[in-house]
């Protein structure tokens, strides 16, 4: 019988090893990232869990007076009265003035909550990376910063390379770059066991929250109740749509 080097065979299980963690590193990172994204959809990021550790959470990625944010916080309400998730004194807002679609009512959360989709724990984390934003040239970077030091890196990785390095489809822009004043838009991610998906855009019309009669904005209070009482269609279909890509994770 031949005789094994086992310092070498010890050297290529090592080096091999190193190999495959660094494969599915760029596979989750780069190896899925297309040269844009379609916006308001939503898009696959990985065939993996991003969180690597088994988990099935929701992040939902905005700002205190986003109006795609306030708008998507009406689905993420519907989201969590679904599974018994009721938020009793709830802090409400309306997005600012500077965007398109101003005074959009929006509801705040002020923390992070778990529930069942079909007997599987969930998290659902929101997380607001502005107050709000003004014309000037950094609030990409702030708001990079800022949600670098709320989110794990997995996260933090694909909301960055999908707002600010793959472009819109049909455009030569970027999402953070969409807007009058570039910044980190709000975005939603779906990760679990089976995968990860990220929308871009808004699930939710903010012009669903106009008035047809009057053409005014309603009230965060209107839709608050109109949505508990399973009364917004727009949320019910946001909500249906959600639970479908989490049905595929999970």
């Amino acid at each position: 019988m031949a005789n094994i080097n086992y310092k070498l065979l010890v050297l290529f299980i090592a080096v091999f090893v190193v190999i495959a963690f660094f494969a599915v590193d760029y596979d989750l990172y780069h190896a899925s990232k297309p040269e844009c994204i379609e916006i308001n959809n939503y898009c696959k990021v990985s065939d993996n869990d991003l969180l690597k550790n088994g988990s099935n959470a929701i992040y939902f990625i905005t700002w205190d007076k986003s109006p795609i944010g306030a708008a998507d916080s009406w689905a993420m309400y519907e989201l969590l009265l679904r599974h018994g998730i009721n938020i009793n004194n709830p802090y409400f807002d309306n997005s600012t003035s500077l965007l398109q679609w101003p005074g959009t009512p929006a509801l705040i959360f002020n923390s992070s909550y778990t529930f069942t989709y079909d007997k599987i724990k969930v998290e659902f984390y929101p997380e607001y990376i502005y107050n709000d934003i003004s014309n000037n040239s950094n609030c990409i970077s702030s708001g990079l910063n800022r949600l670098k030091s709320m989110v794990p890196e997995s996260i933090y990785n694909v909301v960055k390379t999908y707002t600010t390095d793959v472009l819109i489809s049909g455009t030569h822009y970027t999402s953070a770059n969409f807007s009058a004043i570039p910044h980190i838009n709000t975005v939603i991610i779906i990760t679990g066991k089976y995968g990860s998906y990220i929308y871009n855009g808004y699930i939710i019309d903010p012009d669903d929250f106009i008035n047809s009669t009057s053409h005014s904005t309603y009230s965060p209070e209107y839709v608050f109740n109109l949505t508990r009482n399973n009364d917004f269609e727009a949320a019910n279909v946001a909500t249906a749509s959600i639970q479908s890509y989490l049905a595929k994770v999970i």
